[in-house]
């Protein structure tokens, strides 16, 4: 298995749950709390010079913030590396 840590989290990325148009979305885990939270990883090549990708994938994070409220899945973090972008849900 091959693992990945962003920040306070881990998530194995050998095993992804699902695929949309952003990327790829695996299920992760705090370190310490061991609390299992689903994580989206978005290329960040993909919104280089592309304003509509950007458009919509800031629109996704709204959804996801405003979701917050409805649904009781909290937007839980956002990290952003040099490749990636990661949703903490």
């Amino acid at each position: 298995m091959s693992f990945k840590i962003i920040a306070d989290y881990y998530y194995n990325t050998e095993k992804p749950l699902a695929q949309d148009a952003f990327g790829s979305i695996y299920q992760a885990k705090h370190k310490t709390s061991k609390k299992k939270l689903a994580l989206q990883v978005i290329p960040r090549a993909l919104t280089k010079g592309k304003a509509r990708w950007v458009q919509l994938l800031k629109q996704e994070i709204n959804v996801a913030k405003s979701s917050n409220k409805k649904s009781g899945l909290p937007l839980l973090d956002i990290r952003r590396t040099e490749n990636n972008l990661y949703i903490f849900t």
